[in-house]
């Protein structure tokens, strides 16, 4: 029996069916089919897996209905169950307490209102320091207005002596020599006046100390500005910023009217003699000393503006 068995045995190694290590072999020309793999992964269909979970909670459910012992199920329940909201907690905590802002869209559009509003508030003071400085120049005296127009020389003929202090006097200048109403009359130290009623050789000027001028003013040392008007015997100076800064002795000058009537800019009006009231007030005032001797004015000039009808 031995005997076949190991002829046998050789017989198996010559044929193939055993290798020399004693493991089996398929013959020659013969293959073995592959062993199937296990699978140990769970369903992927969701069909059935929800069918796998409505069976095992009804097979719970009747199981506690009928008085079984369901200790051992729950305590492993709350085991699992508390194990993954330690979990959850360990990981999810720091992201679920951070805070929640929702998005208000009026909120949006009244930020971006006040963008708007900065803008323009910050584009408007660079315009008004763009024209201080341009405008931060040296009072201009009559001789330095060459430029702007033609200064005629002429005589002062006449004062109105209706009231004591009328403001009003009467040149040897007229329409034949080229003047109108609203022209500059000036002195050597400043702006005296400007024309109001004109006759063909004579014109009535109206001084900047009569109590029905005014005229805007500008500190070209800070471009503050204001409005000087005439007392009936002095000028009064009424300031746009009440919290401007302005101090005693500086030189007011014209800040210009369009096309150069009146008023071209830069002509020095008066200086400031007395500050009124506290920055703040609603119509902080100053006492201005005018820039001319009213009262011993014998030789003025007209300023004719450049491309003035003749």
């Amino acid at each position: 029996m031995a005997r076949t068995t190991e002829r046998t045995d050789q017989e198996l190694i010559v044929t193939g069916r055993f290798s020399p290590e004693g493991v089996p072999t398929a013959p020659s020309g013969f293959e073995v089919p592959a062993r199937r793999r296990l699978s140990l992964r769970w369903p992927t269909r969701p069909s059935t897996t929800v069918a796998v979970l409505l069976l095992a909670a009804l097979s719970l459910l009747i199981l506690d209905m009928r008085g079984g012992n369901t200790a051992w199920l729950r305590d492993l329940g709350t085991r699992l169950g508390g194990s993954a909201q330690v979990w959850a907690d360990e990981r999810l905590g720091p992201v679920l307490d951070q805070p929640i802002r929702r998005v208000d869209v009026s909120e949006l559009e009244g930020e971006l209102e006040q963008l708007r509003a900065e803008r323009l508030r910050l584009r408007t003071e660079n315009d008004v320091l763009a024209e201080q400085l341009a405008g931060a120049s040296d009072p201009v005296s009559p001789a330095g207005l060459a430029g702007v127009g033609e200064l005629k020389q002429t005589r002062v003929v006449a004062a109105d002596t209706r009231a004591t202090h009328a403001g009003v006097f009467t040149i040897a200048l007229g329409s034949q020599d080229g003047v109108t109403d609203d022209m500059a009359v000036l002195a050597d130290s400043g702006l005296i006046g400007r024309t109001t009623e004109v006759g063909p050789v004579s014109s009535q000027v109206q001084l900047l100390t009569d109590a029905a001028s005014g005229v805007s003013v500008r500190d070209p040392r800070t471009g503050e500005r204001g409005i000087i008007r005439g007392t009936g015997g002095g000028l009064r100076l009424t300031l746009v910023d009440p919290f401007a800064e302005i101090a005693a002795g500086q030189t007011l000058v014209t800040v210009g009217s369009a096309q150069n009537r009146p008023y071209p800019a830069g002509l020095p009006v008066g200086d400031v003699a007395e500050l009124l009231g506290v920055p703040g007030d609603l119509n902080r005032e100053a006492l201005v000393e005018p820039a001319v001797d009213f009262s011993v004015l014998d030789s003025v000039a007209v300023l004719i503006p450049a491309g003035a009808v003749r």
